[in-house]
């Protein structure tokens, strides 16, 4: 009869072929006479600190030694072999199992001890109980060794094993089970008329096997060109779901959903967020008893007033003017300029408070803003991000000002990506995945399918040192933005008006850009495209540099802004031209490229007068310095 080892016997010889290997390297090691090794090896030092002491093998040490290691090796073999016999037995006889392992230890210990000691003699008989001590140490370091081996080894095998996320499975007696012995989620019980309406599909099921759920057998289904799926999903604790589908082959896969807890332990601050908000706090809507002109003059006295920030008009009406042509908007400029102030102050001045985000140089995906799934604890990492970016879907009328404090301190093209692309979609479909979820989870109550949407009152500002510690924002990032660069500090302004803060919602300040836009006087038309389309043709001739649609809708969006609050609509080309445009030339250094600049501003002479475009020009003098 042949006999065949089960995979823990197999492990257990394993095991002890390894414990006997370490044991052989240790005594290696804390042999004294340090004829193979150093006696600065690492073993020999953690002999010492133990206070075991000194001992020089011989050779009658190093036999009693390799006598017991290998009859350790053979009796673990030989104790399998035993246990797999009797396994196979009709019956198992337990007292002749255990008689037979008593046989087999005193037998291994008789001739690994006894044969040792043995060949103890022609060095002597006071040689014996050297050997003896050599021997506990070789014993007692391996087993401390090995079973810190066998820990370190089985935490990564564990580790491991909670990070599969699908396992194959099998139906055997009506119940799904996967191949690693663990009860999958759910039952597989399907109803006696399931069973015949697959047996009655095209190439059937062998009449041999009864209907499901009624044989201890593993179902086999032959499907042809097809495969026959059935989902079974559960709703327990929230709810979970688990899909199986049937192959040609006959083998039946299983992709399982994780077992997720409730919301309130997957989603601790979601759900608390849905608490605190039985509803979204919708205002009702007001026409405002202000201009955008007003709202501009009472910013500045504010900002210097209380706060002793001393803004320029124009920097206010480009910052003002960019929430109406983009959702992403970044100031740019040295450390000490009002950067970071201007987002924190406006949003006081408004009311309402700006979330700060620090961004780290390890921001690599959307996950450092947004938090992860982890897969031990079951839980949703939630960052302050995120549960910022989710109270916004109930205060859906209050401005939400979401600061990317030193956004170019990491490549912004890796961690915020997926905003960019949102960005893109409509304002109802705006929405980024945190995780996939069961279609019936009982999640937070504005995260769908996992689904995280965007809520068009939120602005994203992101602040840029220019230095050698930071990344350069790419074209892909400046395209999507409204780009803002502050040239030096302000000078200190005194104001006789007093300042008032002055709410204003959501829809307050679209309903102020619309009716800007709405205004013929005011529109970027057709005169003023044909006006600044001579130059782009000049930009696309001179230096291949294109301008898309999303730049233009930018323009027209913005450019009544711009006269809204006091100023021209070249004022809004201007500031687009030159940083969003021209900025495309920094790392250009063409043939000819000296020339094409300076007819370029010819051209802006030509068109529009020799003092327009101040900023553009000033960035044409940079370029033509740097050539």
């Amino acid at each position: 009869m042949k006999l065949k080892l089960t995979k823990k016997q197999y492990l257990a010889i394993d095991l002890s072929l390894v414990f006997v290997l370490i044991s052989a390297y240790i005594a290696l090691c804390i042999d004294a006479s340090y004829l193979v090794m150093s006696s600065k090896n690492p073993i020999a030092l953690i002999r010492e600190a133990i206070g075991l002491p000194e001992i020089e093998a011989n050779g009658g040490t190093w036999i009693l030694t390799g006598f017991v290691l290998v009859y350790i090796a053979l009796f673990v073999i030989s104790f399998s072999y035993i246990k797999a016999y009797f396994r196979k037995a009709d019956k198992f006889e337990k007292n002749k199992f255990y008689l037979y392992s008593a046989v087999d230890c005193f037998v291994c210990l008789v001739l690994s001890f006894g044969l040792g000691t043995l060949f103890q003699l022609p060095f002597g008989i006071e040689n014996i109980a050297t050997s003896y001590s050599f021997l506990f140490e070789v014993i007692a370091l391996g087993l401390i060794f090995f079973l810190i081996i066998v820990l370190v080894v089985y935490v990564i095998v564990s580790v491991y094993r909670l990070l599969k996320s699908t396992d194959k499975v099998k139906i055997e007696d009506g119940t799904l089970s996967d191949i690693n012995g663990f009860t999958s989620v759910g039952e597989a019980n399907l109803s006696e008329e399931a069973g015949e309406t697959i047996a009655n599909s095209k190439g059937g099921v062998s009449s041999n096997y009864p209907v499901f759920g009624l044989d201890s057998r593993v179902l086999s289904l032959s499907l042809e060109d097809s495969s026959a799926s059935i989902k079974s999903s559960s709703a327990q604790e929230g709810g979970v779901s688990s899909t199986s589908s049937v192959t040609s082959s006959g083998e039946i896969i299983s992709n399982i959903d994780t077992s997720f807890p409730k919301k309130e332990q997957l989603f601790t601050k979601l759900t608390s967020i849905d608490n605190k908000y039985e509803s979204d706090q919708m205002l009702p809507f007001e026409k405002p008893s202000f201009t955008l002109a007003d709202f501009l003059s009472n910013l500045q006295i504010y900002l210097a007033k209380k706060d002793e920030l001393y803004y320029e008009k124009k920097e206010l009406t480009e910052f003002i003017a960019a929430l109406a042509g983009s959702k992403l908007i970044i100031l740019e400029g040295i450390s000490g300029t009002g950067k970071s102030s201007l987002p924190r102050y406006f949003a006081k001045f408004i009311s309402s408070e700006a979330y700060f985000e620090p961004v780290q140089v390890t921001y690599k995906e959307k996950s450092d803003l947004l938090g992860y799934y982890n897969e031990f604890t079951k839980k949703y990492n939630e960052t302050d991000f995120l549960s910022n970016l989710y109270e916004a879907s109930f205060k859906k009328d209050l401005l939400n000002m979401v600061v990317l404090d030193e956004m170019n301190i990491s490549r912004v093209e890796y961690y915020f990506a997926d905003f960019l692309s949102v960005m893109e979609y409509p304002e109802d479909e705006q929405r980024i995945t945190l995780m996939q979820l069961a279609d019936n989870y009982d999640g937070p109550k504005n995260l769908k399918e996992g689904k995280l949407k965007l809520t068009p009152n939120t602005y994203f500002i992101g602040t840029c040192n220019k230095d050698d510690s930071t990344y350069t924002v790419t074209d892909k990032v400046i395209d999507r933005a409204i780009v803002i660069e502050f040239d030096g500090y302000h000078n200190k302004v005194d104001y006789k008006e007093e300042p008032k803060e002055m709410f204003i919602s959501y829809s307050e300040l679209q309903y102020l850009f619309k009716q800007a836009q709405s205004d013929e006087k005011k529109k970027f038309d057709s005169s003023d495209r044909e006006k600044f389309r001579s130059v782009l043709n000049e930009l696309n001739e001179s230096f291949s540099i294109a301008v898309g649609n999303r730049i233009l809708q930018q323009i027209e969006d913005m450019a009544p802004v711009y006269v809204d609050l006091g100023f021209k609509k070249e004022d809004c080309l201007d500031l687009i031209l030159a940083n969003k445009i021209l900025r495309k030339l920094d790392s250009r250094f063409d043939t000819g490229l000296k020339r094409n600049l300076m007819h370029l501003e010819d051209t802006l002479s030509d068109i529009y007068g020799n003092k327009s475009f101040e900023k553009s020009r000033k960035k044409i003098k940079e370029l033509l310095r740097r050539l």
